[in-house]
């Protein structure tokens, strides 16, 4: 019978979370709703986490369909993610390993949009059972969990954050489950769900799983003291040795996929910041703008996702903790950790140190909103029998507050006035339920109270009728084809089999191929390989915007020949066909599928393959001191390599000239010269720049020493206009927290027949700015032609591409390197007639080995670094823990 009771208690209890949880869903998302909006965002949540969810499920269908066929091999690297990545260190940050996403193959490419946004309502209700499991494991009450769990699931970070970037809500997840397991481990005892946790918060995520490593060890550290406060001498080593045990067995066990994520990480271009630069403290306004955000609709009040958003109990629980004398002893390592929290919220060095040391980030806010969730929990049946006198001074302070509303900044008025609203409410509220003695009627008017807040805070982040968050969002059912809605689906691909890329160009074409299916040569993805940024850098391309994000190879001849860019595709007539490279044919021209556009394909006449071979090797050092567009004219006339065995560089030829220019007209910017200063008047103020290019030639325009550090905006643009193409330079400073550190831009004007004459310049934020030179190129074409033609006399033939392995011929006169137009990795091995051999970094980015006179059969093999090693721990350590288990079940048995 007491059975029975309990199940049914049980049972009404998460029906009420459910409930709840439903309607404050409906109450903040209506928005959504009635603009037929999805969760899906219109940059990052298309291009990369809704590219990402297809490709995995595709992927998972594949690795399900090759276990059935006897391929236990999964494909490791993927020449349609960006330039041809990694599959599983470069989509882990995107949900490759969450367990979540292996629902996804029960979708396919046109209604996988319903699992991405039902998978982020269930995302949200895991975050807020793992809240109330966690309380119930500290023995907390059901009221108080119930209230806790709704300020939890619907804080900022979640709403805002959380529904941008779905993934971002695992480690809300994980995080309460993570502390469960901390708690039996203080209890001395075994918890099998703090390793299992941990395994899932590696192969899940590496990043958040960073962040939660800090904050459990934090934790642990914080209620250790608290619980053996006396006796800590006595049991530290016990403790100490159980929570490090069963934290490196999850370690070990997801090896797999650690091992392989960490060296990718370590090669990874995006922590080229350097070292810490962001000051003790924000600015003032930073902090004013925190306290209002702490209790009102949510604000990313510095753009690094310090979003907080509470319910009005949370600042009036924060207060009771710190500012009623009987909590000071009570509740002393909650207000430890929480007072550690805060002060990290209040300095940069604490938004830079969780976030991997990188750049300043407020991510972690998560785990701020747990604690402060949690400390309601905690405080409020104490808070909830404080009398009517010590309420007083809330309810003056609460009135204080909406006097300070007339210094808040004009677009933050009505969210922070929403905030300040429902203070009083609350406080309006506990007032007058303090002469009540039952406690469901006060514990009943505070969920009332929250459950308005979350719902109101919520409603008016994503009405049009607030900050119409969710115009922010693709409408339903549109994501396939926003992303296929585009010249390059006129390319008939599918066709022709072979290995090239579609040239890529415009900030709209990010990850495009990784749904269309396509190799192409833009890419946005949270890690990017150094040596790829180097090589952007190197030759001073425009089209990097941040140290992961580039959205092509800026139309050079040379460069897409040396990708093997076999393909571009335009709307026709548009400025970008212009700005077609040089050697290119039309080959169609055809309307776009589903639409009334038309396409035109261009065919490059001078195609280079996967396999390409010199017979000349400059030094690196060499290279180095080269400018950037003789850079590019070095790798068409011998290979890049650290250490050649016969350097060839002064074989070198370089047909690049050097324009004489002027300075047409100052339209609200002048250039000082002899100053290296730059002064832009207005966003619309020009400068035209008029030279006389030569015919049948690309021409460049150079930035030399372009620094805008004195900007009040970390980043803005520049316009670069001629008859042939619209370029734009990303101009960041220091401040930005992708700051590339460049001052020289290389930017190619495209290539005209004719010559190019003019270009017109400007700047999209006024301000003086440092500019030491501009300078005019000419690069004829003549020696590009012969260039090519001697690269691909001798060329890899007969490619075959199956999974993880490239196989080929060649057949070559004389000793030569073979160059392949594939990204550097350790993961590949080359062998050459059956025999490995050496395979080297060669032009940056590339990879080559060197081949003798004659024929030749080319063998690459791929496969993740650090893979191998990563599968083998986990392997030793499931072994390990299956010898344990058998001997210690073998010794209960002698036992009895």
């Amino acid at each position: 019978m007491k059975d029975s009771k309990k199940v049914r208690r049980r049972f009404k209890y998460w029906a009420a979370y459910t409930l709840l949880f439903a309607v404050a869903c409906l109450g903040i998302f209506i928005p959504f709703i009635q603009a037929n909006k999805s969760f899906m965002w219109k940059t990052d949540g298309l291009f990369q986490t809704f590219s990402s969810m297809v490709f995995i499920s595709d992927y998972y269908k594949s690795i399900i369909s090759g276990f059935l066929h006897g391929n236990f091999y999964p494909e490791m690297i993927n020449f349609n993610i960006g330039l041809g990545y990694d599959v599983f260190t470069t989509l882990n940050y995107y949900g490759l390993g969450d367990p979540l996403l292996f629902f996804s193959v029960f979708f396919n490419k046109e209604n996988i949009y319903i699992f991405y946004n039902i998978l982020v309502i269930i995302r949200l209700y895991l975050c807020g059972i793992g809240f109330i499991l966690y309380c119930g494991k500290m023995d907390k009450g059901n009221k108080q969990s119930l209230i806790g769990a709704i300020i939890y699931v619907f804080s900022g970070f979640a709403v805002v954050a959380g529904v941008k970037h779905p993934y971002f809500l695992n480690a809300m997840i994980y995080l309460p489950f993570l502390l469960i397991g901390v708690e039996t481990i203080l209890k001395k005892k075994k918890s099998y769900l703090f390793t299992i946790m941990i395994l899932i918060s590696v192969v899940s995520n590496y990043y958040f799983f960073y962040m939660l490593t800090i904050m459990v060890f934090l934790y642990a550290l914080i209620r250790f003291i608290d619980r053996y406060r006396r006796e800590w001498k006595a049991n530290i080593l016990n403790i100490l040795i159980r929570g490090v045990v069963q934290y490196l067995l999850g370690i070990l066990l997801s090896c797999f996929a650690f091992v392989p994520t960490i060296y990718a990480f370590m090669n990874n271009a995006r922590g080229t910041k350097g070292a810490y630069n962001g000051g003790l403290i924000y600015y003032m306004r930073y902090y004013y703008n925190l306290f209002f955000s702490f209790f009102s609709v949510p604000s990313d009040i510095n753009g690094n996702y310090t979003f907080l958003a509470y319910a009005p109990i949370c600042f009036f629980i924060v207060v009771f903790l710190y500012l009623y004398k009987e909590n000071f002893k009570k509740y002393m390592a909650l207000k430890s950790g929480y007072a550690l929290a805060t002060i990290m919220l209040l300095t940069p060095i604490g938004g830079y140190i969780m976030n991997g040391m990188s750049y300043t980030s407020n991510r972690w806010v998560f785990g701020y909103s747990f604690f402060t969730a949690f400390a309601v929990v905690c405080l409020l049946d104490d808070f909830l029998k404080v009398t009517i006198k010590r309420l007083i001074p809330l309810a003056g302070l609460s009135l204080i507050l909406m006097g300070g509303l007339v210094v808040v900044e004009s677009d933050k008025m009505i969210s922070f006035g929403l905030g300040v609203v429902f203070l009083n409410i609350m406080i309006a509220a506990l007032i007058a339920i303090t002469r009540f003695r039952t406690t469901y009627i006060k514990y009943g008017v505070v969920l009332l109270v929250t459950l308005m807040a979350v719902i109101t805070f919520g409603f008016y982040q994503n009405s049009p009728y607030g900050k119409n968050y969710s115009n922010e969002f693709r409408e339903n059912g549109k994501a396939i084809s926003m992303i296929e809605d585009c010249p390059q689906s006129s390319v008939d691909y599918e066709e022709d089999k072979g290995f090239y890329r579609i040239g890529s160009y415009g900030n709209w074409v990010e990850n495009q191929s990784l749904t269309m299916g396509f190799n192409g040569t833009a890419s946005y993805y949270s890690l990017l390989d150094a040596n790829i940024l180097k090589y952007m850098l190197d030759n001073e391309i425009t089209t990097i915007r941040q140290p992961h994000r580039f959205y092509g190879l800026d139309f050079r001849t040379y460069l897409d020949t040396l990708a093997s860019v076999k393909y571009y595709a335009f709307e026709a007539g548009s400025i970008q066909e212009k700005a077609m490279p040089y050697g290119y044919q039309e080959i169609n021209r055809k309307l776009r599928k589903n639409s009334d556009v038309t396409d035109v394909v261009y065919k490059n006449q001078y195609t280079l393959p996967l396999g390409y071979t010199y017979d000349k090797k400059i030094s690196t050092a060499y290279y180095d001191t080269l400018s950037s567009i003789e850079k590019q004219q070095a790798m068409m006339q011998a290979v890049v390599v650290d250490k050649p065995d016969n350097d060839s560089q002064d074989a070198m030829k370089y047909s690049e000239e050097k324009l004489n220019y002027q300075i047409e007209e100052e339209n609200g910017i002048t250039w000082n010269k002899e100053l290296n200063t730059i002064k832009i008047d207005n966003d619309t103020s020009t400068i035209t720049v008029t030279f006389n290019a030569k015919k049948n030639s690309e021409t460049y325009l150079r930035f030399v020493g372009l620094d805008i550090e004195n900007s009040r905006k970390a980043h803005f643009t520049a316009k670069i206009t001629t008859s042939q193409a619209n370029s734009k330079l990303n101009l960041t400073n220091s401040k930005y927290s992708w700051d590339l550190q460049r001052e020289n831009y290389l930017v190619n004007l495209g290539h005209n027949n004719e010559g190019e004459t003019l270009c017109t310049i400007s700047f999209a934020s006024p301000g003086e700015y440092e500019l030491k030179d501009i300078e005019v190129y000419s690069l004829s074409m003549t020696d590009y032609e012969e260039q090519v033609k001697k690269l691909s006399e001798e060329v890899l033939t007969n490619i075959q591409l199956t999974n993880n392995k490239i196989t080929g011929n060649v057949e070559v006169s004389n000793d030569k390197s073979l160059c392949f137009s594939l990204l550097y990795s350790t993961g590949w091995k080359v062998k050459i007639d059956g025999q490995e051999a050496t395979l080297y970094k060669a032009n940056t980015m590339y990879m080559a080995t060197d081949i003798t006179k004659g024929a030749h059969t080319i063998e690459l093999i791929y496969q993740t670094p650090g893979l191998k090693t990563g599968v083998i721990i986990s392997l030793i350590t499931v072994l390990g823990l299956a010898i344990i288990v058998i001997i210690g079940h073998l010794r209960k048995k002698k036992r009895k």
